[in-house]
């Protein structure tokens, strides 16, 4: 049996921390965290810390689709992408320590064509009868209800 999360709409989070937030000018950060994310690549990483393994699969573009899964491999998590044009999001949340405000940008992502949606679905058709799936997340533009 193996478990399979699977991340349709990966993103990286920046986590920036920046002492103020002035419109029009140029505002330093104290400091900046950068962490693969997306609902089933967290589920995995739980997974990996209780133990359990899991292979993490979906979508990913660009370096910094690249990012995402090189953190994962590093955390001892397999991977199974199919490879899109464009780039994997980045969310940025900036906390602004002078008014104690956090603000959240959240892009969208890369758009799929129907021959990688088929692509993902033939690793979903490819598994065991006693495998288990996970699915969660947003989904990119480009996928077709009947997925």
């Amino acid at each position: 049996m193996m478990i399979y999360t699977c991340t349709m709409n990966l993103a990286i989070d920046l986590f920036i921390k920046t002492p103020q937030m002035l419109p029009s000018e140029v505002n330093r950060t104290d400091e900046a965290v950068y962490m693969p994310n997306g609902k089933g690549v967290n589920v995995s990483f739980i997974l990996k810390e209780l133990g359990i393994d899991s292979t993490a699969t979906g979508f990913k573009a660009g370096f910094t689709g690249q990012f995402i899964e090189e953190e994962l491999q590093k955390a001892g998590i397999q991977t199974q992408f199919v490879k899109v044009d464009g780039i994997t999001r980045i969310n940025v949340f900036t906390q602004v320590v002078a008014t104690n405000e956090e603000f959240k940008l959240v892009n969208q992502g890369p758009s799929v064509t129907p021959e990688q949606e088929a692509s993902l679905l033939a690793i979903m058709e490819n598994m065991n009868a006693d495998d288990i799936l996970f699915v969660s997340g947003s989904h990119p533009e480009g996928i077709t209800r009947a997925t």
